[in-house]
């Protein structure tokens, strides 16, 4: 028999202090779900794509 194994995907923003909480909520759900596209089990920041950062084309966020 085999035993389950217990994972999370976890999606992080940084906020600024004059963002609504709907608005973070978002930009971290989008990071969890490019790390479920990707494979699970890990994390990811969600960064703006005006920003000069090491992104995918199709992603906003960076997997770490």
């Amino acid at each position: 028999m085999s035993s389950p194994h217990d994972g999370c995907d976890i999606g992080i923003y940084c906020f600024a202090v004059n963002e609504d909480f709907a608005s973070c909520c978002e930009y971290a759900d989008s990071a969890m779900y490019q790390v479920k596209k990707r494979g699970k089990h890990n994390y990811a920041f969600w960064q703006d794509t005006d920003v000069d950062a090491d992104v995918d084309d199709d992603s906003s966020a960076i997997q770490k």
